[in-house]
């Protein structure tokens, strides 16, 4: 688990969830998101966001550099409610995330003083991105 550059709370996970997954989709038109070159954050799960940090959110986090274990539930496809945040860069039409169960994650965002999950939906990794026509 890590703090990325610009503030949020992460776990890293096997770049495979990623390099593996998209060809398994069979659309050209998916792409792995953005998240790789010299300053990617690579494959990985969002456990707090930048606006939720707090100077007495993470004092009691103890986990860093901890494994943490999670079970893949589904692969699903959504349409964002509104463009995701940097690194993406081109208008995203859709995104394809494996959603997780992960206990352990809820109960460190509780010990953070959050909620156990964000915007009350699972946790996931994003594994690939449709960008939207030109």
């Amino acid at each position: 688990m890590r703090e990325l550059a610009f503030s949020a709370v992460y776990l890293e996970v096997a770049e495979i969830y990623i390099t593996g997954i998209v060809p398994l989709l069979n659309d050209s038109a998916i792409e792995a998101p953005p998240y790789f070159g010299p300053n990617g954050v690579g494959a990985h799960v969002t456990i707090i966001l930048p606006e939720e940090i707090t100077p007495t959110s993470l004092i009691q986090f103890p986990a860093w550099g901890a494994q943490i274990p999670f079970k893949i539930t589904h692969l699903v496809s959504t349409v964002p409610d509104k463009q995701p945040p940097a690194p993406f860069t081109k208008r995203v039409a859709k995104l394809y995330e494996l959603t997780l169960d992960a206990p352990v994650l809820e109960s460190l965002r509780l010990l953070a003083g959050l909620d156990p999950l964000i915007d009350k939906k699972p946790f996931h990794v994003t594994v690939g991105v449709k960008y939207a026509a030109p």
